[in-house]
C-alpha cells in the first residue's frame, strides 16, 4: 500500500502527540507502516465472508512505540466506522472519561471497493476485564475483596461521567473494559456503537444498541453476579 501524501488531519493532532513524547516523524513512520496491517489481515480466514475485520497492533519498534494501532477492513456500506470511533473516543476522552487518548485517524480506498481506515491511539499497558473474570473463575488469579470494590466503583465512575456528558458507550461487555497497570485503573475501550445524545429516554438512547450489555451500568451487575456466584474474593 502506498500513499501520495501524508494525512492533512495529522497536522491536528500534533500537539498531542508531542505532549506524550511521541515524536511527529515516529507517528508518520505508524502511518506509512499501515501495509504491515493489511498483510495481517489477508491472512485471516473470514476475510471470504464479507465480514469487516479488526487487527491491532501494540507498541510495535516497526511502528512506534507507546502507540496501539487499530485497522478496520470493510465495504463502504458499513455503517460502523473507524471514523466515527475515533470521533466518539475523543468525545469521550475530552469530556474526562478514562480511554485511551486517540491521536489520528486516516482512510484509504481500494480499487475492489473495500477501504481501509487506521486509528491511532494511546497504548496502555494491562488486560482487559474479560480476562481477569476468566483468571479468576479458574482460580489462576486473586483479588481481594476491597480490590474488587475499587474496580467495580471505578468502572461505574467513569460510566457515570460519561452519562453526565450525553455519551453512551451501548457496548459495554467485559472485553471492551481494561484495567491499566497493576493499580487495574479502569479505561472504556471500543466505540463503535456508542452514541451522544441530550435524551434522558433510555429507549431513544439505547435503541440501536442490541447486545447484552447494551445499557451501560448492566456490565457492572453482570460481573458482580459472576465473581460472587463463584466465591472468588478474598
Amino acid at each position: 500500500m502506498h500513499f501520495d501524501k501524508f494525512p492533512d488531519h495529522i497536522t491536528s493532532v500534533s500537539s498531542k502527540i508531542e505532549r506524550r513524547g511521541i515524536k511527529a516523524e515516529s507517528f508518520e513512520r505508524l502511518f506509512y507502516n499501515a501495509e504491515l496491517l493489511e498483510e495481517q489481515f489477508d491472512e485471516r480466514k473470514h476475510i471470504d465472508q464479507g465480514k469487516s475485520g479488526e487487527i491491532w497492533i501494540a507498541s510495535s519498534p516497526s511502528i512506534s512505540q507507546g502507540v496501539c494501532m487499530k485497522t478496520i477492513h470493510t465495504e463502504g456500506k458499513s455503517a460502523n466506522t473507524l471514523e466515527k470511533e475515533y470521533e466518539m473516543q475523543s468525545l469521550f476522552y475530552d469530556a474526562g472519561v478514562r480511554v485511551p487518548m486517540p491521536f489520528a485517524f486516516s482512510r484509504w480506498w481500494k480499487e475492489d471497493g473495500m477501504f481501509n481506515e487506521h486509528l491511532a491511539m494511546e497504548f496502555l499497558q494491562g488486560q482487559n476485564l474479560s480476562d481477569l473474570l476468566s483468571d479468576l473463575l479458574s482460580h489462576k488469579q486473586g483479588i481481594t475483596g476491597r480490590d474488587w470494590l475499587r474496580v467495580t466503583e471505578d468502572l461505574r465512575t467513569q460510566i457515570d461521567v460519561a452519562n453526565r456528558a450525553g455519551l453512551y458507550h451501548r457496548d459495554l461487555d467485559p472485553k471492551n473494559v481494561f484495567l491499566r497497570g497493576m493499580e487495574k485503573q479502569v479505561y472504556l475501550i471500543d466505540f463503535g456503537d456508542s452514541k451522544r445524545t441530550s435524551s434522558q429516554d433510555e429507549h431513544e438512547i439505547y435503541e440501536t444498541a442490541g447486545r447484552n450489555f447494551s445499557r451501560d451500568n448492566s456490565v457492572i451487575q453482570h460481573i458482580n453476579r459472576l465473581v460472587l456466584k463463584a466465591k472468588v474474593l478474598s
